[in-house]
């Protein structure tokens, strides 16, 4: 009798044990799909446009940087469904998607990178070829239109790059237009602060969205041109020229990209 109550109880104790096992694998397997989830083009895009924590802002910045062809047609289809959804017009919406893609396949048959991936000259020369040929004016060759030319704008330092909730006196930005460094050849975007005291200093970039973070590290960048200009007798302002293929990477199409990173981007002063 004892033997057979010990036996019972070998049994009843292993049961236990294999459903242990069976609830501990099961958990391993539902926070591994998680995370997959969490990585994926898809959660992604959906978290694109949020403000988060620096460490969230680089993990979701670095994830799209290395977005490959397949993976980024896939955010390219959940950014179009976002867009529909806060009111795009569906006609613009297509025109952006369809540019996108093609932009995006240009790159993959030509350099074997994505739409995210390619260097910001691979990126403005597929751009700009897949416009040309379709023989159509997008809105941000239009907007770039009301500036007089591409005019040159000389720096005076660099500025440290940052990504998440910034601390400290916030400064808001606004775009100036588009300038060559120094006279250099590429035409890149220039924005501007509003104005603060002369007794304030710039002492970060930073970026207040996972894209803002992205355009403004792409290709391993963690600083920006940056100058100070004088506003009157007691403030300054302070401007930073960024790549326009930087910007126009993180932004995509499906709305005004430059207007988009001044939003998403403020200057920290102390």
């Amino acid at each position: 009798m004892k033997i057979k109550n010990f036996s019972v109880l070998i049994l009843c104790t292993a049961f236990l044990f294999c459903c242990e096992t069976e609830n501990s694998d099961n958990l391993i397997y539902e926070n591994s799909k998680l995370e997959n989830q969490k990585s994926g083009p898809i959660y992604l895009a959906q978290n694109f446009d949020k403000q988060l924590s620096k460490e969230e802002a680089e993990k979701n910045a670095k994830m799209y940087l290395q977005l490959n062809h397949e993976e980024m047609a896939i955010f390219i289809e959940e950014r179009y469904k976002m867009s529909l959804a806060k009111g795009t017009r569906e006609s613009d919406a297509d025109l952006a998607k369809d540019l996108m893609h093609e932009i995006n396949d240009y790159l993959d048959n030509e350099y074997q990178e994505s739409y995210a991936s390619a260097s910001p000259d691979q990126f403005l020369l597929a751009y700009e070829t897949i416009i040309q040929n379709k023989n159509i004016e997008s809105d941000q060759e239009i907007n770039e239109k009301s500036w007089w030319g591409c005019s040159s704008w000389f720096r005076s330092g660099r500025t440290p790059v940052t990504g998440g909730s910034g601390t400290g006196i916030q400064q808001s930005l606004s775009f100036k237009g588009e300038f060559k460094l120094n006279g250099s050849g590429d035409c890149d975007f220039v924005y501007r602060s509003s104005p603060y005291r002369n007794s304030l200093t710039p002492k970060r970039i930073y970026g207040a969205t996972s894209k803002s973070f992205a355009a403004l590290t792409a290709r391993g960048s963690n600083n920006n041109s940056s100058k100070e200009v004088a506003v009157g007798f007691t403030q300054k302002s302070f401007e930073f020229l960024i790549g326009k293929g930087r910007v126009l990477q993180a932004y995509g199409l499906f709305s005004n990209g430059q207007q988009g990173f001044a939003n998403d981007t403020k200057i920290l002063l102390y």
